[in-house]
């Protein structure tokens, strides 16, 4: 049995709101939208579209990202299996200010803005479950502006892989001795994109990580083997072993 790694108690497990859903629920949700398969590389949405849908995914990998003034991708953030998105305009109906683009194949549910809106007013548990998750993204961003304006490049990395520890860790399977494992595949280029910097600087500090026996990788699938010197990483400390 894979077990999720504890995390701060602001922090909402993204899949929470699938995993906190009664099967009514969940049979109320499926009747109100309609399914749909993406390919890698589809938009899910794109910036400047009007918010009209909420989007549960059930299977793959999506990334939710906006351009920079010089066109360079900026990724906010991941979404996997059993998360909703798309759900900042649900109170105004507004353009959206980003883009959702699938990673893999993905499979959707597809809830029109006024129907799940009608879903909410009537279930109160659903209305606060939804402000618990947009409260846990504007923090999480939040955070990263302010690290991007006073932390070096090696603790946004290693800031990064212990949030995605915390939202996505879970237990290794495969018992390398590592304290946890994040469950899905992070390129370097994607890494660059979550923590403002070039491609070529991640593959130096994630390659001294390596080397250092913090982090380990196998088929792109990151092994986080030292917590402890990770956590001076990200507050900009030189472990001793690590100096």
């Amino acid at each position: 049995m894979l077990h999720p790694i504890e995390t701060d108690s602001w922090v909402t497990s993204p899949r929470n709101f699938l995993q906190s859903l009664n099967k009514t629920q969940q049979d109320e949700l499926q009747r109100m939208s309609c399914r749909r398969v993406l390919q890698k590389g589809d938009h899910i949405f794109s910036r400047g579209a009007p918010g009209e849908n909420v989007y549960i995914l059930l299977e793959g990998r999506a990334k939710i990202y906006e351009v920079s003034p010089v066109g360079r991708e900026v990724i906010l953030w991941f979404c996997l299996p059993g998360e909703i998105f798309g759900i900042a305009e649900i109170p105004s109906g507004n353009r959206r200010p980003v883009t959702a683009i699938a990673c893999t194949e993905v499979h959707l549910l597809i809830i029109p803005r006024a129907r799940f809106l009608a879903y909410m007013e009537n279930r109160p548990a659903i209305a606060r479950l939804i402000i618990e998750l947009l409260s846990c993204r504007m923090r999480m961003l939040g955070d990263w502006m302010l690290n991007m304006a006073t932390d070096d490049v090696g603790a946004r990395i290693a800031k990064l892989f212990l949030r995605l520890r915390s939202q996505y860790g879970i237990d290794c399977t495969v018992h390398c001795g590592c304290a946890s494992m994040i469950e899905f595949k992070l390129t370097h280029q994607e890494i660059a994109d979550l923590v403002g910097t070039s491609r070529q600087t991640v593959s130096t500090i994630v390659n001294r990580m390596r080397r250092d026996d913090i982090i380990s990788l196998d088929q792109k699938i990151m092994h986080l083997r030292d917590i402890g010197a990770l956590e001076s990483l990200a507050a900009g400390q030189a472990t001793e072993d690590h100096a």
